[in-house]
């Protein structure tokens, strides 16, 4: 590695992330969901078992994209975000997340959490904290000790994300109280994590050689053309259950909602890719494998927020949108000399930044929606600057 880390780097990391929020939020808080039976718990168990398997997606973009020397190093990271994450978020950030509020700002109940019936939703709030925490792992690649890494993901699973989380899926929650919408986690999982990547690699500084034209120099890497693609359909396919899987459950209509899911998802993925081909080919005639991967999933984490609440049409201009600014994001970082190894700030970052704004322009509203307690309407929809104004 080039630069080591220390532990009051982590520590500045968390210090810095732990006062961002973004998001707002539906079902996730127990007191908010209908009573659930044996289909329901199926659904969200099942779903939080295929947003685990992002996990996997996560590493072969990540070991892809990085020099072959560094590859055992950010697969081990992937499994310390779920290993030593879920100690500190059973311990204490489900109880940070979801406990009795003070003050809208933060938890305060249910630590090492001892009961049945939250069980499920634990597994699902774990895998969203695990997913926060991977996106640092990424944006700071070829950087850091293992041990200091393992530190950073105790501390942002058990305190920086449930914050995040705590202000916008909690009833009592400061951001859920002025109607912030965050359907499955732009803001609250994606952008959460890329801040903290962000202020990862503005303290680490760049690798050796990234930046000047010396025989050291490092350019972008993709070692592994065969392991980002397998990774980025993992990450595609368990995008699907990240997305319909925030439902939290199939009866009572929910199952019309996590279709409405799919269907967003699928088609925010596909205009973020469709941007990326036209792109290259006005610019130089050739599609490139990382634009075509930073297009698709900077379309999956921008229709992330609005998923349930916009028209299938719209999913495609919010796809396309989010990859043209996350690719002006790209290049700003290079200007600046931001060293981030596969792109997670602009993807993650920018990407959720505009997903959970989108909800203000694009979101509409109708019967079906009203139905499972959705009742949001973007200015585009004759809707009012107020939803506009907080996201």
């Amino acid at each position: 590695v080039s630069t080591q880390s220390t532990w009051g780097h982590f520590l500045s990391v968390y210090f810095f992330s732990s006062f961002w929020g973004g998001g707002g939020g539906w079902l996730c808080h127990p007191s908010r969901l209908p009573r659930m039976d044996v289909s329901d718990a199926s659904w969200v168990l099942r779903s939080s078992f295929s947003i685990f398997s992002m996990q996997v997606g996560f590493g072969l973009i990540e070991s892809g994209l990085v020099r072959p020397g560094n590859t055992v190093n950010i697969l081990l990271k992937n499994v310390c975000d779920v290993a030593v994450g879920a100690v500190g978020f059973w311990l204490v950030g489900w109880g940070f997340a979801m406990g009795t509020s003070i003050g809208g700002l933060v938890g305060s109940s249910q630590f090492a959490l001892n009961d049945w019936n939250l069980y499920g939703l634990w597994t699902f709030q774990l895998s969203f904290a695990a997913t926060s925490t991977t996106i640092v792992s990424g944006a700071i690649a070829e950087r850091t000790l293992f041990k200091s890494y393992c530190f950073f993901a105790a501390c942002n699973t058990a305190f920086v994300y449930p914050l995040a989380a705590h202000w916008v899926w909690h009833p009592s929650g400061w951001l859920s109280k002025i109607g912030f919408h965050d359907f499955a986690g732009s803001g609250v999982v994606h952008t959460t994590g890329a801040m903290s990547g962000l202020a990862g690699t503005f303290l680490l500084g760049p690798r050796l050689g990234r930046f000047g034209t010396g025989p050291h120099h490092i350019g972008r890497v993709m070692s592994n053309p065969t392991s980002v693609i397998m990774g980025f359909f993992v990450l595609w396919w368990g995008w699907y259950s990240f997305n319909a899987g925030s439902t939290q459950g199939l009866t009572q209509s929910r199952h019309l909602l996590a279709a409405v899911t799919t269907i967003n998802t699928t088609l925010g993925a596909s205009g973020g890719s469709l941007a990326a081909m036209l792109r290259c080919w006005i610019a130089r005639r050739q599609l490139t494998m990382n634009d075509l991967v930073l297009g698709t999933l900077t379309g999956l984490v921008s229709i992330t927020a609005g998923v349930a609440v916009v028209h299938p049409w719209d999913s495609i201009i919010i796809g396309a949108v989010g990859f043209g600014l996350a690719t002006l994001t790209e290049q700003l970082l290079e200007r600046v000399r931001i060293d981030d190894p596969v792109a997670a700030i602009p993807v993650h970052g920018i990407g959720g930044l505009w997903g959970v704004l989108a909800v203000g322009l694009f979101a509409h509203n109708n019967a079906e929606l009203q139905s499972v307690g959705l009742n949001v309407k973007g200015l585009f929809y004759h809707g009012q600057l107020r939803l506009l104004g907080n996201q």
